[in-house]
């Protein structure tokens, strides 16, 4: 978490915690909207697949992931 907020800088905030799991955030590219999701699950693939459904159940018509990662250990 402390890493995190580190590496990000100023303004950012924590919006999921995982352990032993993938995650992903995806967000709209779309001039002036604010939709984004997230999603965690057992492969990189399903959490991608979760954030950008719940990006686009959000209002997001460009959807696109702007991050992930595993933690398998």
């Amino acid at each position: 978490r402390s890493r995190a907020l580190q590496e990000c800088g100023r303004g950012c905030r924590v919006v999921i915690q995982f352990h032993r799991a993938c995650a992903a955030y995806a967000a709209d590219q779309t001039r002036g909207s604010t939709a984004w999701g997230w999603g965690t699950a057992s492969s990189k693939g399903r959490a991608v697949s979760i954030a950008k459904h719940y990006c686009r159940k959000h209002g997001g018509t460009n959807c696109i992931i702007r991050v992930w990662g595993c933690d398998t250990r």
